[in-house]
């Protein structure tokens, strides 16, 4: 699972968080999670020098500000050629915590119950589904439950031997516990409460015989504790005042609702100046965890969606996601219980062997029940089963009791329990390795969990590689819609991409067009999570039958026109044409062609006389500016097949187009050129592609050309990077603004069918040029890439990781006529101008061979 899951938006976020620390020592970045298993994953890929972004500004400028979910979608962005094998790396590390909690509740069980029993509580923790999903990611769920045990096993020990060492260990590991996960801070109440229980069961004792726990031991193991967390953090903080924290969650801040910049409800009271003995951060932590159970979160319970949770969430998600064979244990372990309640340990117990069992298991039902009740409590949201896995190791412990009794009259109880066990194997085999959809068969199994469940307990994103692999075996290179859960998914694949899959109702993108709200026909890989979203708005893939199912979570659609409109008809939405009969849209999806490549050559549309010079017209606002067409001309005064000329706006406007086969709109600005071109320009250049004209636009061209502006033609199905984002250190910037330099393309299967450059990396000037995206319109035909880029130029570091791997080069079809378009500048290298030449002949529907 750790090489094949892909990533959960929460792992993206703990590793960026883990680097930030390892890199400037700070622990500002994600702190509503502990540093140790982050700086864990993050030090096992610290010498691979992974691409970094840190927007220290805001991070520290904004106490309610959570940048670590796009910090970490930057990162995948920033690293994904090598994005698997990091998050490899990082995973394999975490393991460790795994390997730990098996082999504490296999001693503790042993310990309690005899050899039988530690088996029985190993193979619990092995098998269990939810440990399994968990234990292979960078979340620390698993490495909390693990240290959680461990610090409540090594406290059992000093209780029933204690001594200076055993309270020394007891705290050192309480310690690294507390650095896993917040949850664990309840056990600072939790052993002094089973200390007390411990002592009451000794009242009547002789103290001259067994040495009791005292509570200088009992001060020293939460003192000790306390300094481990604070050394962990690395004593960032630690004593600030009071007065000086900026709170954020009402509970801190005492006011009903949120206050930007912060508040603090202990400033000006007797409690300012008390200094805080526990790191800043971990503080500061706490309060935007509460915070966020304060203003509540939208959950989905049972088929329902409300705008927070509900306090028996777990409990019903414990009936759907446990195995029932643990299930059924718990019931035998309980009823056990209450027939033996006063036997004394099935394994003597070194210095405490004759207490009744009851005093032993305390120290793991205490937990257990207060950690279900903490976490349940907390019903500002539910929506991560997750957040009770640090009880299950003291639950597995308990149960594996069942495996111990032998006399004849409960051998029935015991082959119940083995069978039981048996049970819990084979339904978590039968889902592995897809063990975080696990639902049990009380829900139906993994396929009907969404109706009960969904987030991270049956979708988390990790199940995108396995669409990857499902991708290259049954499609290829055919387009294809992927919806999915988050922004960063997308970056993992290398594939067709038709872009998202349009939702049932009209959706307003910044300067842009309204997208045709509706299903579409073609394929379409649609997340769980999304098609069960609390707005509804692809609920309406449920009038559809997946053709495959990838992992657990992804479906697969192929969708029909009159499946569409019929479903269309449903939802009140317009009816589509069918594409080959509209003038924008005369590519159907059934002619993408096992060459990879949509658009060829089709030699019943050749002119006649192919030994006539292809006539270029060239857009020009100032014909006579030689220095802004000087590459240009250097480009095509050389080719022999061509005839060219400069075009103004004005003889475009009144018909001169017709004269011509390819018009090419060079550099310049977009916008200027819709300006000048005014609408019956831009009218003349569309009819002209229409009725078989073909265009070249090149980076301003290419703005042009585009389905993004309100200014622009539209002429193909692509959408550009715009609008203002906050950047370190800069301000608002203009996403666009990213300068100029040298840039290396890589062409595609299909840009090869075009282009005779054979390099595997060909460097092109790049100059400002868009960065592309599938706009979704369904009366434009879904473009090819040509090339990609494989490098980066930005100027601020907001833009890093939004250029490599983008499409530099696409074509498609408009009308009868034909759409490339460039990025970057093939004309200014002379090595790459031949690329533009190749794309004349394409555009003008000659054979490459001319």
């Amino acid at each position: 699972m750790s090489a094949n899951n892909s990533p959960a938006p929460d792992e993206t976020a703990h590793l960026t968080a883990g680097l930030h620390i390892l890199q400037t020592g700070r622990f500002d970045l994600y702190p509503v999670n502990p540093p140790l298993v982050k700086c864990l994953a993050a030090q096992s890929i610290a010498l691979a020098k992974p691409q970094m972004y840190w927007d220290t500004t805001i991070i520290k400028n904004k106490p309610e500000y959570r940048p670590e979910f796009s910090l970490g979608a930057r990162f995948v962005r920033l690293n994904r050629t090598r994005i698997r094998l990091l998050f490899f790396n990082a995973r394999l590390s975490c393991l460790l915590f795994s390997v730990i909690g098996g082999l504490v509740c296999w001693k503790w069980s042993r310990d309690l119950y005899g050899p039988s029993a530690g088996l029985f509580a190993l193979a619990l923790w092995s098998f269990s589904p939810n440990v399994l999903a968990w234990s292979a990611t960078i979340c620390p769920d698993a490495a909390a439950a693990a240290l959680g045990v461990s610090a409540a096993y090594c406290f059992w020990r000093w209780l029933i031997n204690p001594d200076s060492l055993g309270a020394m260990i007891a705290g050192i590991v309480l310690g690294l516990a507390q650095l896993t996960k917040m949850t664990l801070i309840i056990f600072f109440l939790l052993w002094p409460v089973v200390w007390i229980t411990y002592r009451f069961s000794q009242a009547h004792e002789n103290s001259d015989t067994n040495k009791k726990p005292s509570l200088p031991e009992l001060s020293a193991i939460l003192v000790v504790a306390l300094f481990v967390l604070n050394l962990g953090y690395g004593f960032e903080g630690t004593f600030t005042r009071l007065s000086e924290f900026s709170f954020v969650s009402s509970t801190l801040t005492g006011e009903g609702s949120f206050t930007e910049g912060g508040g603090n409800r202990f400033r000006e009271t007797w409690l300012e100046n008390c200094p805080v003995p526990i790191p800043s951060n971990y503080l500061r932590g706490m309060d935007l965890q509460r915070h966020d159970f304060e203003k509540g979160l939208s959950s989905y319970l049972l088929g329902q969606w409300q705008d927070k949770g509900w306090w028996y969430y777990y409990i019903i998600a414990s009936l759907l996601k446990v195995p029932l064979g643990i299930l059924v244990l718990t019931l035998i372990s309980f009823l056990l219980s209450l027939k033996f309640s006063n036997k004394t340990c099935l394994k003597s117990v070194s210095g405490d062997s004759n207490r009744p069992i009851w005093i032993h298991e305390t120290v793991l039902l205490i937990p257990m029940i207060s950690l279900f009740i903490l976490v349940s409590s907390q019903d500002g949201f539910s929506r991560h089963f997750r957040y009770l896995l640090p009880a299950f190791p003291f639950l597995f412990i308990w149960i594996s009791k069942t495996a111990v009794p032998s006399q004849n009259k409960l051998q029935l109880l015991r082959f119940a329990s083995l069978t039981a066990l048996g049970w819990t194997v084979v339904s978590s085999l039968l889902v592995f390795p897809h063990s975080m959809s696990y639902f049990n068969e009380l829900a139906g199994g993994t396929e009907k969990g969404n109706r009960y469940l969904l987030g991270s307990n049956l979708d988390w994103s990790q199940d995108y590689y396995y669409l990857q692999d499902w991708y290259d075996e049954n499609l290829k290179m055919h387009p294809l819609y992927v919806l999915s859960n988050n922004t960063f998914s997308r970056y993992l694949l290398d594939l067709e991409d038709a872009g998202p899959s349009p939702p049932s109702r009209h959706v307003k993108h910044s300067l842009s067009k309204d997208m045709e709200p509706g299903p579409i026909p073609g394929w379409h890989a649609c997340s769980v999570n999304q098609i069960n979203n609390q707005t509804g708005e692809y609920s309406y893939f449920k009038n559809f039958t997946p053709v495959a199912t990838v992992g657990k979570t992804i479906y697969i659609y192929n969708i029909s026109l009159a499946e569409a409109n019929q479903v269309r008809r449903t939802l009140g939405v317009g009816l589509l044409a069918d594409p080959s009969t509209l003038h924008r849209s005369s590519l159907s999806s059934e002619k993408y062609s096992s060459t990879d490549f949509p658009y060829e050559f089709d030699s019943n549309k050749l002119p006649q006389e192919q030994s006539l010079p292809i006539q270029i017209a060239v857009l020009a606002i100032d014909q006579h500016d030689a220095k802004e067409y000087d590459n240009l001309k250097k480009t095509l005064d050389p080719i022999p097949f061509i005839v060219w000329n400069f075009l103004s706006t004005e003889e475009i406007q009144n018909g001169r187009l017709a004269d011509f086969n390819v018009v090419i709109v060079p550099g310049g600005k977009g916008a200027r050129y819709a300006e000048q071109l005014e609408e019956k320009g831009k009218q003349a250049v569309l009819d002209f592609i229409k009725s078989g004209g073909g265009y070249i636009g090149i980076c301003a061209g290419a703005y042009l050309a585009t389905d993004r502006y309100e200014w622009s033609l539209g002429i193909i199905n692509a959408k550009t990077m715009t609008g203002k984002v906050e950047s370190s250190g800069d301000g608002l910037i203009n996403i666009t603004a990213r300068g100029g330099g040298k840039a290396e393309i890589e062409l595609t299967p299909a840009g090869k069918e075009v282009f005779k450059l054979t390099p595997q990396l060909i460097s092109i000037r790049y100059a400002g040029g868009p960065i592309l995206s599938p706009a979704g319109s369904y009366d434009l035909p879904l473009y090819s890439v040509l090339a990609r880029y494989r490098s980066e130029i930005w100027a601020f570091e907001a833009q890093r990781g939004t250029m490599d791997g983008s499409p530099a080069v696409i074509a498609s079809n408009y009308g009868s006529g034909k759409v490339i378009i460039f990025s970057p500048h093939p004309e200014v290298y002379p090595e790459t101008r031949g690329l533009l030449s190749d794309a004349i002949l394409w555009a003008a529907k000659r054979k490459p061979t001319q």
